[in-house]
């Protein structure tokens, strides 16, 4: 390939005519319908619609000059942390033959994720070009790879706008270096700190991120979108931590790119996975972050490198490999947005990637509460779009509306949410219902080591009466010791939703559309 200078050493394989194959053999390039990307998962599924996806963008790339086996780091100081994806290139750890002082990688109960490490160590850079000493083990030395290569698109303290600024910015500088086919991204540490309300910071963060994600994708790039970890270093940041993550699940699901929720895979470790300084992500030693054992896995660094790695390994087999799909596809979000048929909020927290155009102003969807809810909504959209978001009682009377941030506790019942297009301007956007007063998870109810939203499922299955073979016992809840129940779960500032209706047929029983009102 024409980018293959001296600066780069390693085999060369005719990847273009294997990927191309892969697209035509796989059908159509892009699918009509988008892949929902369910909340309780590190990683994103990855469907035969979106390896389609990525398999198009792939053979883009490859024709355009861009090396299958190589990949860069976009971030900021927590992607900087030389125990980020790059001790995956050291020789597998045997306490037999290595010190304490040598780095070593360790899969644990993941060998499998080997050949993709593997893939991306083929071709190497100048030894000077790394985040680790060339001599570590026994005086043999470790050739700069991507997984290490110090990145010209990452920098401690910048956010991600940073990344785009500049002609060219650090990202196209990095781009043109290495001429990957993949991009690992994460930034919001520092963005959630920015100024102005949270509705401003979040949706200038969201907007960055995504023009980093479309100028890869417009390079024949395959990003690989992370959640940024969890934030303790203020109550603020904390809340917005959380809310970002789910705005960048909607992101990513949007555009049909690889998802990483590096926040939910750190939040049940203990102290988050987080170092002293409540930011940064621990790990189990500065020679030890590519260690996926169980000791390993405990720490935020170790975790990071796992989902990440998963990720890589996702893009490694369907694209490389010509895998068809992985994951099946996820059930499809009910309903069809509109007045009369809205899409259904099954599952809190929610996100959504949705537009707005001059046929359909108006995006609509539907909430059933059976408890209380500690309601938020946000809505961030970018360029000249603008939509403002208003929340519904059931009689459709107008409870508030908003640029796109609407917080406030709601009862029982059913309400409905409007994404609408203000001053003629249509356009994307990202949308998220959160509980308020959820700052993490809820009690682990199915006792799988995880707080996400498989544990509102056990509720709401109990509290309809099927409470046959739970597993939580005492453990979900039961504060006043008479069994679990409503009481108690509003006692937690807990709740689910009810299950989803079924789509209703348009008539003039139907919700009225914005004009006949």
């Amino acid at each position: 390939m024409a980018h293959e200078t001296s600066a780069l050493k390693g085999k060369k394989r005719n990847y273009a005519a294997g990927i191309l194959i892969a697209v035509w053999a796989a059908g159509s390039a892009f699918l009509a319908g988008q892949s929902r990307y369910p909340g309780e998962r590190d990683n994103s599924p990855m469907t035969l619609a979106v390896a389609d996806r990525l398999r198009a963008v792939a053979a883009a790339g490859v024709a355009g000059g861009k090396n299958p086996a190589l990949l860069i780091k976009v971030g900021d100081s927590i992607t900087a942390n030389g125990s980020f994806l790059s001790q995956f290139k050291c020789p597998d750890h045997d306490p037999a033959v290595h010190y304490g002082w040598e780095w070593t990688r360790d899969l644990g109960g993941f060998p499998e994720l080997g050949d993709a490490a593997d893939h991306f160590c083929q071709l190497t850079f100048p030894a000077w070009d790394s985040n680790i000493p060339d001599a570590h083990v026994g005086g043999v030395g470790f050739p700069t790879t991507c997984l290490d290569r110090v990145s010209l698109a990452v920098q401690v303290g910048q956010s991600a706008e940073w990344a785009v600024t500049g002609s060219p910015s650090p990202l196209q500088q990095e781009i043109e270096t290495v001429h990957p086919l993949f991009a690992v991204i994460m930034f919001g540490a520092n963005d959630i700190g920015g100024y102005g309300d949270d509705l401003a910071v979040l949706g200038r963060t969201v907007e960055n991120q995504l023009a980093i994600v479309d100028a890869c994708l417009a390079g024949g790039i395959i990003p690989i979108l992370s959640a940024t970890c969890p934030n303790y270093t203020n109550a603020q940041n904390i809340d917005r931590s959380r809310t970002l993550s789910h705005l960048v699940r909607a992101l990513a699901q949007g555009r049909q790119i690889p998802f990483v929720n590096c926040h939910r895979a750190l939040m049940s470790l203990p102290n988050h996975g987080l170092g002293g300084d409540d930011l940064h992500p621990n790990a189990l030693g500065y020679n030890r972050g590519c260690h996926l054992t169980a000791e390993g896995l405990l720490y935020g660094h170790n975790r990071r490198n796992l989902a990440t790695l998963t990720a890589l390994d996702q893009g490694f087999r369907t694209i490389i490999q010509g895998v068809p799909a992985l994951d099946p596809e996820p059930p499809a979000l009910a309903g069809s947005g509109t007045s009369q048929d809205p899409f259904v909020i099954d599952a809190i927290p929610f996100s959504d990637f949705g537009q707005t155009t001059a046929e359909f102003p108006s995006r609509w969807y539907r909430l059933e509460l059976l408890l209380p809810l500690d309601f938020q909504g946000l809505v961030t959209d970018q360029g000249a779009t603008d939509v403002n978001l208003r929340l519904l009682d059931h009689s459709l009377s107008q409870i508030e509306t908003h640029d796109g941030l609407i917080e406030r506790l709601l009862e029982p019942g059913t309400y409905y949410l409007e994404i609408q297009t203000s001053s003629g301007y249509p356009g994307e956007y990202q949308m998220v219902v959160l509980d308020r007063t959820d700052a993490g998870y809820p009690k682990d109810m199915n006792l799988d080591g995880i707080h996400d939203g498989a544990d509102r499922q056990v509720l709401a299955t109990y509290l309809a009466g099927n409470t046959a073979g739970l597993p939580c016992g005492s453990l979900c809840g039961d504060l006043d010791g008479d069994g679990l129940d409503a009481a108690d779960l509003v006692a937690l500032g807990k709740i689910f939703v009810a299950p989803a209706a079924p789509p209703r047929a348009a008539s003039a029983a139907a919700i009225p559309s914005p004009a006949s009102r």
